[in-house]
């Protein structure tokens, strides 16, 4: 995503009908690097990046945790520079944790129902699964004070994910006090992936449809 990724971001949910209420994170703030030339695994890296404006990671503050495994000291990483994609790469044998947490050094007491919100979407905008589908599985918590839930989908083509509230029993999203997107690389059943996210938010999840959105689609919006 480029310099106007937030904008695009809202453009994109917009030109679908689809009410845009929260940015969590566009990745217009905060570059980060981990799993590259940080030597072989086994091993745990840990960052965070920060966001003092509050309007590109929600909070304010992004805590990375990358557990890799298997690999070598540049595959499998996670590469977010500011305003752009938030990518991630491997090779074969590539075994890692990606870990994202929004929240962790204070509560975000945030209300993710706002404008009608009913969804949080996850915008998919390139992957290259080689040699078949590869699912990918991306898991997301939410914590509230009344409960925590989880749910969790396979990433296995580009277009907007869609994890409807509904989707977390006990939670409650107009006072959210942690996220947490978590993907996981298990090189049996997803070896040599490649993919970039371009935005995490919040809208009117039942109103994209299951077929998502195509890849060209979304990247026409931010050029």
């Amino acid at each position: 995503m480029k310099k106007a990724s937030l904008l695009g971001f809202l453009l994109f949910l917009a030109s679908g009908g689809v009410a845009t209420a929260v940015v969590i994170d566009d990745f217009e703030a905060g570059y980060f690097w981990v799993g590259y030339d940080q030597g072989w695994p086994p091993y745990t890296v840990t960052d965070t990046q920060y966001d003092p404006t509050g309007l590109h990671i929600i909070g304010g503050q992004r805590d990375v945790t990358f557990v890799k495994t298997t690999g070598d000291d540049m595959q499998p990483n996670v590469f977010c520079p500011a305003e752009d994609n938030c990518w991630y790469t491997s090779f074969f044998d590539s075994n890692a944790i990606w870990t994202t947490t929004y929240g962790l050094a204070a509560d975000l007491n945030a209300d993710l129902t706002a404008d009608g919100a009913d969804a949080i979407l996850v915008d998919l905008v390139l992957a290259d699964m080689h040699y078949g589908p590869n699912p990918t599985p991306l898991q997301i918590t939410v914590v509230s004070g009344s409960g925590t839930a989880s749910s969790t989908q396979d990433l296995l083509e580009p277009r907007m994910y869609v994890f409807l509230f509904t989707d977390f029993p006990g939670v409650d999203f107009t006072d959210v006090d942690r996220l947490i997107f978590e993907v996981t690389q298990d090189s049996e059943i997803n070896d040599a992936i490649d993919f970039a996210i371009a935005a995490f938010g919040t809208g009117t999840g039942g109103q994209i449809g299951t077929e998502g959105r195509t890849c060209g689609g979304v990247k026409a919006l931010y050029r």
